[in-house]
């Protein structure tokens, strides 16, 4: 369930547990892991990228890495999620 004014495609793969703060409490729907974390962390765990402050998801299948969303990459020319800080 993504925040309001968001459709950013990593919130497909969370369900967000609590909102009341500015770091919601967030669950992945992959693999279940429980985490407060934004936007950036949930792209964080799901495609794997260190110093994000969260495990990696180890159910995200590769399409979710690297699936086209909306004419545009997720991730970059590399493919996954969009916006990742120049990833």
């Amino acid at each position: 369930m993504p925040p309001k004014n968001s459709n950013a495609p990593e919130w497909e793969y969370v369900k967000v547990l609590d909102a009341s703060k500015a770091n919601k409490y967030l669950e992945c729907l992959l693999c279940g892991h429980k985490y407060y974390g934004s936007a950036s962390r949930v792209r964080g765990h799901l495609l794997g990228i260190p110093d994000r402050g969260v495990t990696r998801c180890l159910k995200a299948p590769r399409e979710v890495k690297v699936a086209p969303r909306a004419g545009a990459r997720l991730h970059g020319a590399q493919g996954g999620l969009a916006g990742v800080g120049g990833v």
